[in-house]
């Protein structure tokens, strides 16, 4: 479950966290939170520790971080606005060398200082700054994600970070700063899908489309052809990572941007003081080209090391692919703005494919994938592996899941069709209940009308503890605009969300979702947020799962279920935790 705040006007909900001393930071530290403003940008208060650090918005809405040494240091300002209604994750770095600000893991802005931090035991306040005399007011809109390291990230760990633990190289979130999958097939743009986002689309000139890629299509260049866009110079931290298929000779010829990525006399590629081993005409070849300071640089070719050397590069703010030089077939094409490892270099090769998440060394200590399965499937050949007690089909090239075990229902009156308000089901304070025709299933639902925020309908009911239950709600909305709940809440402490999220109210919906109590007796609760939100609800359904069934969160009357995202089992969890499984159940 997402931890969000958000925002009220006047600072009503401000979050306050503990202190920590600059000391404790040994003067270099990183911060780090996910921002969405929802009024005016400017001028206002991401983050405060008063008298010592903050992260704020500028007059043009440009977010910028800033320390005091006695008085307020040069602060590091990103050129770039922050969007309303639109998430965006700010981090401030400092190492007693440099201030760095990162906005959706990329370097924006930097500042030389080297100047001690002011110690104080102020706390840090999300939203507001109450240092003397700012001119920042309280942000309006949410956060989530706040983040406090005593030393300075790398930018390869921001964007890890933003990608929510996943690792820089191989995650489900666009990592490299630019990303060209040249699988447009027409026009004349290479669309950007790394996370600098569209303004570092590439402009392509003479370029043929083909669908005859390495993987789906790709872009032919003839000795006239480019792409091209303009970064923020990276210096000599910086990979270029490219498929290539010369169909002419590719002596003496830009791969990437003049003096950078060329090839030499014998066809082979050069990258600062790296020379590695010839291409191969009409043959794909994957280039990792790798500059680590201006003392180290590596070149990878399949996912192989061919050369290393003691000359860096500093690339510059230009990107050029093909330069008016290389002939052949380009795929695939990503720019990082940090050098990868050789492990990474071989995740990029392989399209991010690996089973392990975080190092893979035999003495980390890292979480190490024992499965993996992303359900694409193109035939039903195969599709049970190591799944038992299922039907397996396949729709759309994905694996669809229908149990055929489930316990006991748990629920009494989850079809709502006993009392009006229907019997058992009770409102905390700020909700009327009734009973409602329009329903689901049968002749009734649970028509919930809030009096107040979050309010809602709850039922008590009996588990077994570290048992893997199925908890399930169809729902519908009348009016209002803001998101229906239906969540789990253990009277034991432990709490979270079997479903949330914002609905149409076109048709009813199924919210269902997977949860394993440490505790015997739960609440399952079903509402929303806002004061006048009128919430239809019906067939409320809890049942264990059997251990063949724990990837089956779902009802044994739903029968078209996806599982769309991957599926992770950790080794050392207790006896086997699901991560990252979405269930999607269409209404019938």
């Amino acid at each position: 479950m997402k931890f969000i705040v958000i925002f009220l006007l006047f600072a009503a909900w401000l979050f306050h966290a503990p202190p920590v001393h600059a000391a404790e930071l040994s003067n270099q530290f990183t911060l780090e939170m996910w921002v969405k403003p929802e009024t005016s940008a400017a001028s206002k208060a991401i983050l405060g520790k008063a008298e010592e650090v903050r992260m704020f918005t500028d007059a043009s809405g440009y977010p910028a971080c800033q320390f005091k040494t006695t008085t307020w240091q040069t602060a590091a300002t990103s050129g770039t606005a922050l969007s309303l209604n639109t998430w965006a994750h700010v981090a401030c770095v400092y190492n007693k060398t440099t201030l760095k600000l990162y906005v959706d893991g990329v370097e924006k802005a930097s500042t030389a200082l080297t100047s001690a931090v002011d110690d104080t035991a102020n706390a840090y306040k999300l939203g507001q700054d109450d240092s003397s005399g700012t001119t920042y007011t309280n942000f309006i809109g949410s956060v989530d994600r706040f983040l406090v390291y005593n030393y300075a990230r790398s930018g390869k760990q921001i964007v890890q970070d933003m990608n929510a633990g996943h690792p820089a190289v191989g995650s489900p979130v666009g990592s490299a700063l630019a990303y060209y999958k040249f699988d447009e097939g027409q026009g004349s743009t290479a669309n950007n899908s790394g996370n600098g986002g569209s303004s570092l689309s590439g402009t392509i000139t003479s370029g043929t489309w083909n669908n005859t890629g390495r993987f789906g299509k790709a872009l032919t260049f003839s000795a006239s052809s480019s792409v091209t866009t303009t970064i923020t110079d990276p210096g000599y931290s910086n990979t270029v990572s490219v498929w290539v298929n010369p169909s002419a000779s590719v002596a003496s010829k830009t791969l990437v941007t003049a003096s950078k990525l060329t090839t030499s006399s014998l066809s082979k590629p050069v990258y600062g003081g790296c020379t590695g081993t010839a291409l191969t005409l009409n043959t794909w070849t994957h280039i990792v080209a790798v500059s680590d300071g201006s003392g180290s640089c590596k070149i990878y070719q399949n996912g192989v090391q061919t050369a290393s050397s003691t000359t860096g590069v500093t690339f510059g703010t230009s990107i050029n692919i093909g330069a008016s030089s290389f002939v052949g077939d380009v795929d695939d094409f990503k720019f990082y703005n940090y050098p990868l490892s050789a492990e990474e270099v071989k995740l990029d090769y392989n399209q991010g494919a690996s089973m392990v998440l975080g190092r893979s060394s035999a003495s980390s200590t890292a979480e190490t994938a024992i499965y993996s399965d992303n359900f694409d499937r193109s035939a039903s050949s195969g599709l049970g592996g190591s799944w038992t007690g299922s039907t397996w089909s396949t729709s759309s090239n994905k694996a669809i899941n229908t149990p055929v075990t489930l316990g006991s229902e748990l629920t009494t009156n989850g079809d709502m069709e006993t009392g009006d308000p229907p019997t058992g089901w009770l409102n905390n304070g700020v909700t009327a209940l009734t009973a409602d025709a329009d329903s689901h299933t049968g002749s009734q639902a649970l028509k919930v009308t809030l009096t107040s925020a979050y309010g809602y309908a709850a039922r008590n009911i009996t588990v077994s503890p570290n048992t893997w239950y199925s908890a399930g709600s169809w729902a519908k909305r009348v009016s209002g605009t803001s998101y229906i709940v239906s969540c789990l809440d253990p009277n034991d402490g432990w709490w979270a969300y079997a479903y949330s999220g914002y609905q149409t109210g076109i048709s009813y919906t199924n919210h269902t979702g997977t949860f394993r109590p440490a505790g015997t007796s739960m609440s399952y609760r079903l509402g929303g947020k806002d004061n006048g939100d009128v919430l239809l609800f019906d067939d409320v359904s809890i049942k264990a799962l059997t251990t063949s069934e724990l990837f089956s969160s779902i009802t044994t009357s739903d029968t078209d279920v996806i599982a769309s995202t991957d599926m992770v089992l950790i080794s050392y969890t207790q006896g086997g935790l699901v991560l990252n499984l979405l269930i999607l159940a269409a209404p019938p």
